[in-house]
C-alpha cells in the first residue's frame, strides 16, 4: 500500500524533551539529582494536588466533564472575563496546535521568533501552514524585525512574553505600539507560560494577576 504523508509533515523537527531524571542519573552515575530544565517541581506536588487527584481517582472510569465547567467558572472570576471567552487545553501544546488548525489555511504565514518554543513551528507545519522565524535581538524578541516580516500571506505573530531561556520581556508600551501596526486581520498570540515569574514593572501582560 502507498500511502502519502501531508509533505509539510515531512519538514518537521521531532521535538526532543528532556531526559528523566532516573535516565539522567544513570547517565551521570549520581543522586538526587534536581533537574531544571524540564519546569518539574523538584519539591514534588503540594498536599492539596495530591488530596484532589486521590479524589478523582474514584470516577476515573468515566468520561470526564469536556468543559471544564468549574475551572472555567474560576478563570472567568479571577480574571474578570465571560467564562465563553476561555478555551481549555491539555497544556499550552493543545492551545497552540488549537490556534493553527483553526487560524492557519494552506499556505498562510505564521511568524515567530528563533530560536523558539518548537511547538509553534509544529503546530503551524501541521495546519500545513508556513513558519516564518524571526531571529532574536540581543536575546530579545525583535518586534521591529517581526514588523518588517508581515506580508499579505501573514495571519498569526508568536510572541513568547517572558522569553524562555533568555528571560527578556515585551513591556505595555512595547506591545502597544506593536499592536497598533500590526493588520488588523493578523492574530497576535502571546505565549506567557512564564509570566507568574515576572517581577519587572511595566511587563505586558494580557490579563491582570
Amino acid at each position: 500500500m502507498n500511502f502519502n504523508i501531508c509533505k509539510n509533515l515531512h519538514a518537521i523537527k521531532p521535538y526532543e524533551p528532556g531526559k528523566p531524571i532516573e535516565e539522567l542519573e544513570r547517565e551521570y552515575r549520581i543522586k538526587s539529582a534536581v533537574k531544571l530544565a524540564s519546569n518539574e517541581n523538584p519539591e514534588g506536588c503540594s498536599p492539596g494536588v495530591r488530596n484532589a487527584v486521590t479524589q478523582a481517582l474514584a470516577s476515573v472510569h468515566r468520561y470526564p466533564d469536556s468543559s471544564a465547567h468549574a475551572v472555567t467558572e474560576a478563570l472567568a472570576e479571577k480574571f474578570g472575563v465571560r467564562p465563553a471567552n476561555i478555551v481549555m487545553g491539555n497544556g499550552s501544546d493543545d492551545i497552540i496546535a488549537l490556534l493553527a488548525a483553526t487560524c492557519l489555511d494552506p499556505e498562510d504565514q505564521a511568524l515567530m521568533p528563533s530560536p523558539s518554543f518548537l511547538m509553534y513551528e509544529i503546530s503551524v507545519r501541521a495546519a500545513k501552514g508556513e513558519p516564518v522565524k524571526v531571529p532574536l535581538r540581543d536575546f530579545a524578541v525583535d518586534l521591529d524585525a517581526m514588523l518588517s516580516a508581515v506580508n499579505g500571506r501573514t495571519r498569526m505573530i508568536f510572541l513568547t512574553n517572558p522569553f524562555n531561556p533568555t528571560g527578556s520581556v515585551i513591556s505595555e508600551e512595547q506591545f502597544g505600539r506593536f499592536a497598533e501596526k500590526v493588520p488588523g486581520d493578523v492574530l497576535i498570540v502571546v505565549d506567557e507560560a512564564y509570566i507568574e515569574f515576572v517581577r519587572e514593572k511595566g511587563v505586558y501582560m494580557s490579563l491582570a494577576r
